[in-house]
């Protein structure tokens, strides 16, 4: 199984910001990525998920942030 892991892209370049397969899948996670994606949209990224598990998926459903925090 692939890990989780949070990707920026800028135009067309990806860099690799780090995995989330060891944090906790909980509200405090969706919060801090809600706020990375923020800051990167405020320099022209984005955030991209790729690979969440299927708790943290819901879970950003859960809080209606699907739109704001896309993934592959």
């Amino acid at each position: 199984m692939a890990q989780a892991e949070v990707v920026l892209v800028h135009g067309g370049l990806e860099v690799r910001l780090g995995s989330v397969s060891d944090l906790r899948c909980d509200l405090y996670l969706v919060d801090r990525l809600a706020r990375i994606q923020l800051a990167a949209r405020r320099m022209g990224g984005s955030i991209v998920l790729r690979h969440p598990s299927t708790d943290l998926t819901e879970l950003i459903a859960l809080t209606g942030l699907g739109e704001l925090l896309p993934h592959r």
